[in-house]
């Protein structure tokens, strides 16, 4: 989520053998103070489910937190209760991300992974993205250990805070990168790691790709027939590639946020490093005009700046 404030959904399905025609569902938050309230109007019958949006809920403050919601006096025309309560009861984590206005500068050199504003989703639980002391000329980075996770076909998901602007001409976003695979580089008969990066604008509700790599177009080192099949960690300025994207298309106004999804097939480790996102804004004189001669005054040479490209040239 990207705000403090927002209102919870359950799905609740009705397992008994009558139909339900109310019930009572609480939820806290970080096991904290519970919110119950009844629900009356439905007409459930077995096997069947609705959603019920609960009342505003509040996080006190960024990162992970758990969510746990339960359902309890179900009314049938015979009464109420639940004979078997084992399954009233989930708990979910999520993550309430940041926001920062433009530029976004991060080399993850802090200790506390991810930083403050960013977040991570680790569906299974198991191993995911974490910081690194492996860095491009630096002391840290952003890395998953896919040489040690053995999850076939599992996404872990880094997110960047939101990132804030108004009124721009263009949005660049550039980073480093460090891979390699285990397996044949060019192998098309076998699933290697994936690196995709998305981008979202309503807080993931919708997503668009702007990178997708895996294999040779992924690896940074090594000839591309040639794996490695020792871990992977990059001591280099060489071992690293720098990446950039013109993410104009998502002008002139934010947010935006970004997230490296890293899909792991059980290959080798891939670092991330130097994430930057910088906006543009043009002199409105350029834009008005079309050109702009500078500097002015000028001796020898002077440089002519076009808000679009010339047809031609006299």
């Amino acid at each position: 989520i990207c705000a403090p404030s927002f209102s919870p959904t359950v799905t609740v399905e009705n397992r008994g053998t009558q139909t339900m025609t109310a019930v009572s569902v609480g939820y806290s938050i970080n096991g904290g103070a519970a919110v119950t309230e009844t629900f009356t109007g439905l007409n459930l019958a077995l096997n069947e489910s609705t959603v019920l949006t609960l009342g505003s809920a509040t996080v006190p403050g960024l990162g992970s937190h758990t969510f746990t919601a339960w359902t309890f006096d179900p009314v049938t025309s015979t009464g109420t209760g639940d004979p078997n309560p084992v399954n009233d009861t989930l708990t979910k984590t999520f993550v309430l991300a940041g926001t920062t206005a433009a530029p976004l500068n991060e080399g993850f050199e802090g200790a506390t992974f991810p930083p403050t504003g960013w977040a991570r989703i680790n569906p299974d639980g198991g191993i995911t993205w974490d910081r690194s002391t492996s860095g491009m000329n630096s002391s840290g980075s952003a890395y998953i250990n896919t040489y040690n996770y053995s999850a076939l076909g599992q996404r872990d998901d880094l997110y960047t805070p939101n990132v804030t602007y108004n009124g721009v001409d263009s949005v660049s976003f550039t980073f480093d990168v460090a891979a390699v695979t285990y397996s044949y580089p060019g192998s098309t008969s076998i699933p290697l790691d994936t690196l995709e990066i998305l981008v979202t604008t309503d807080c993931g509700t919708t997503f668009t790709t702007i990178y997708k790599k895996w294999g040779e177009d992924l690896q940074t080192i090594n000839d591309p027939n040639y794996p490695q099949t020792t871990e992977f960690f990059p001591t280099s300025p060489s071992h690293w590639r720098r990446e950039t994207i013109d993410l104009t298309g998502f002008a002139p106004d934010g947010p935006i946020q970004l997230v490296f999804r890293s899909t792991s097939n059980f290959e080798n480790n891939i670092f991330v490093d130097n994430v930057n996102v910088a906006t543009r804004t043009l002199p409105a004189r350029l834009k008005n005009d079309g050109f702009m001669i500078l500097p002015t005054p000028f001796f020898q040479q002077f440089t002519v700046w076009h808000w679009q490209t010339p047809t031609s040239l006299k």
